[in-house]
């Protein structure tokens, strides 16, 4: 996303004026960004070739004078976008809730009683990507600020199931905005469903587009209703924050129908990182930074050479 912004010179995700390359969505009343309804103004202003084209602000970057190259080539990143996204500040706020208000002891022994309950959870179903510890309020909670869950995008990516246990297991199902929590969890946990039921495909069935962006729609209006509902409690910081990610996410919702927001995200990104990282690791001892680059990259060339030639 720093790509995107420094090098592309598309809009910057964090201004709210105008946080996105792929509509004319504003931070005012007009085509507001944080309208998340099936309805809202900003979906009849989403770029077209032509459109952006023909627009005198587009980004200047040489790489949008190739043919057929615009803004609309650009892939946002479900990883990103999602997992480190609008479900760190979703998860956080249920998990400050399940703490602080709904069980009855302190904060501490709450969350303990919630760590007890998830490695249950993890064993039980086998989850795949697990969280180590979660036994820390600090990995949720920040001073005068919405709690955001701490964590990498893998473990936030199979804790949606995890917390829709935990919190079906102790809400109040007398309390309308709980049943509206766990619903959210529902449309989130779904959505997470559809992805691994469509790993292989290019683009979603039309059936399983519609359904992905309907929960991704419907994800978004809840938990900016659940900020709204607790925005006037003193005794809590702002809770169930919404972000401009939320608004990327819906973009991806709509676009699942022509690619699978699998092969857009990062994750194989992240993971060439962790192996170059070894790479060069092995690389720097006795040798100046030009040095080590040199002999990394020879040992890239050479070690792809095996691997290529193995494959063949």
């Amino acid at each position: 996303m720093e790509y995107l912004a420094n090098s592309l010179n598309l809009p910057r995700w964090s201004v709210g004026s105008g946080p996105c390359c792929l509509c004319r969505c504003t931070g005012g009343p007009d085509r507001p960004w944080y309208d998340f309804r099936p309805t809202a103004a900003w979906i009849a202003s989403c770029w077209t070739p032509s459109a952006w084209l023909a627009w005198a602000d587009r980004s200047k970057n040489l790489l949008f004078t190739l043919p057929g190259v615009t803004a609309l080539s650009v892939g946002l990143d479900y990883m990103h976008c999602k997992y480190l996204g609008l479900d760190q500040y979703q998860f956080g706020s249920i998990l400050y809730l399940l703490c602080h208000f709904v069980l009855g002891d302190t904060p501490e022994s709450n969350l303990k009683l919630c760590w007890n309950f998830i490695q249950l959870y993890y064993k039980r179903h086998k989850v795949e990507v697990r969280y180590r510890y979660l036994n820390k309020l600090t990995m949720f909670t920040r001073k005068n600020k919405t709690p955001k869950l701490k964590g990498k995008a893998a473990e936030i990516k199979y804790f949606g199931q995890v917390l829709l246990a935990l919190w079906t297991r102790f809400m109040k199902s007398t309390i309308a905005i709980h049943k509206q929590i766990q619903l959210m969890l529902k449309m989130n946990v779904r959505m997470e469903a559809l992805i691994i039921e469509h790993k292989h495909s290019v683009k979603f069935p039309a059936a399983a587009a519609m359904e992905f962006k309907e929960c991704a729609f419907a994800m978004s209006m809840l938990q900016q209703s659940c900020a709204e509902h607790f925005s006037d409690n003193e005794d809590c910081p702002p809770l169930f924050a919404t972000t401009s990610k939320n608004h990327m996410v819906q973009h991806i919702a709509i676009l699942a129908e022509f690619i699978n927001p699998r092969l857009l995200w990062c994750f194989t990104g992240e993971d060439m990182m962790r192996k170059t990282q070894k790479l060069i690791g092995s690389c720097c001892k006795g040798l100046k930074a030009p040095d080590a680059s040199v002999k990394a990259v020879r040992h890239y060339r050479l070690g792809l050479h095996i691997l290529l030639s193995e494959m063949d």
